[in-house]
């Protein structure tokens, strides 16, 4: 949890400055890599190692997809794409379970880890062959060609993308017209504690609590009523809660995690169209007083972002408190078990619109530094859980 916490801010700053395709594809390698020695290792000193890389390659992911987000969408459709990528990182904790139970209750817990090692390599592939490079001071908004083979996929060097111009005449008109389209942003220099300068801000700082605070409890089990013994929530205290009160086995248990996993996916495709919805509202008002249009990050230094982003958080958070209390009440007394089910729905629709909320205002405040910024997430929200 550690290494999970601390390793993005390293490699968003490293993709900020170099490029996302090539920073994906270490962190796929690293995975990749340690899920192999994993499931061959017989050390215990060595598992608990190679699990801290496993960690390092793996979390730093979010934080390069949040930066590619920023790359290609613009703040007024950022909250839409947020929402399809955060589907991804929240419901996977949820499908982990159903699959890892089915493995180690039949072939055994290194299974799982050949089947990690499998499932990322190919996705590696995937990478390696289509992953265009986004990062704006390479690309622009994508009509300059990369010409460092670290940032083309492989696909557009074999179907002959890269044209040959024949004369010099239409190579300087190409240019001039690629000109015209696009201006790079500036290239920044890799300051490895990028993220970690971000944090330390104070109003950013107040923004990373919040949604942090709420992963803790959705991640972590806590004492809700030290007085009744009442414990909650929501994805650690499921195996013990679960196999105590509904005498679950491990493949069932696993079965359960995808009442969150549901939840997260409505809240990240719903709640992303919501954050469109509230900036078109606070984008209307702001021009209605005669101001332009926001069109580039410096036109967003006095537009109100906080408010188009936060504008309907409240929801999400009265709804998240409100289920945890009910969860933790119908898991104690053994209510039917689609009662606490419905509730860990809820609150993983609650919880995924918290962090869009707040994940899509770190991305407008931070242009040009948004994986960075996306990785102060992680280091603020896993490193409380794993407190």
């Amino acid at each position: 949890m550690i290494f999970q916490g601390l390793t993005p801010g390293f490699f968003a700053a490293v993709s900020d400055s170099v490029g996302r395709r090539p920073t994906y594809l270490v962190c796929f390698i690293v995975f990749v890599a340690s899920n192999i020695g994993l499931a061959m290792t017989n050390t215990y000193w060595l598992l608990m190692l190679l699990r801290a890389i496993q960690a390092t390659g793996n979390s730093a992911t979010v934080a390069l997809g949040a930066g590619v987000i920023a790359d290609i969408a613009a703040p007024h459709e950022r909250g839409g794409y947020l929402g399809i990528f955060g589907v991804g990182p929240l419901a996977g904790p949820s499908l982990g379970p159903v699959i890892g139970g089915a493995l180690g209750q039949t072939l055994g817990w290194r299974s799982i880890f050949w089947f990690l090692a499998i499932f990322a390599g190919t996705f590696t592939v995937l990478l390696v062959l289509f992953l265009p490079e986004t990062l704006r001071s390479i690309v622009g908004n994508g009509s300059v060609r990369a010409t460092n083979i670290w940032h083309v996929p492989i696909i557009e060097l074999c179907i002959g993308r890269r044209k040959k111009h024949v004369e010099d005449g239409e190579d300087l008109e190409a240019r001039s017209v690629v000109s015209q389209r696009t201006t790079l942003a500036p290239k920044r220099r890799t300051n490895l504690l990028e993220s970690f300068k971000i944090f330390f801000q104070k109003d950013v700082a107040l923004i990373l609590f919040i949604p942090s605070i709420h992963y803790t409890v959705y991640i972590m089990s806590i004492p809700l009523l030290l007085m009744l013994k009442l414990i909650c929530i929501v994805t650690t205290s499921t195996p013990p809660l679960f196999s105590e009160h509904y005498h679950l086995d491990e493949l069932h248990i696993g079965l359960t995690y995808l009442a969150i996993g549901i939840g997260t996916l409505i809240g990240s495709l719903g709640w992303g169209k919501r954050l469109d919805r509230d900036w078109r509202i606070i984008e209307k008002r702001w021009l209605d007083k005669g101001n332009k249009k926001p069109k580039s990050p410096l036109d967003l230094v006095n537009f109100p972002c906080e408010v188009a982003r936060t504008r309907s958080t409240w929801y999400p958070l009265i709804l998240f408190w409100a289920c945890c209390g009910a969860y933790g009440w119908t898991v104690q007394y053994a209510v039917y078990i689609a009662v606490p089910l419905i509730f860990q729905l809820l609150i993983g629709a609650a919880v995924v619109s918290i962090m869009s909320s707040f994940q899509a205002l770190l991305l407008d405040l931070h242009p040009g530094r948004s994986a960075s910024a996306v990785a102060s997430v992680l280091f603020t929200r896993l490193n409380l859980s794993s407190c």
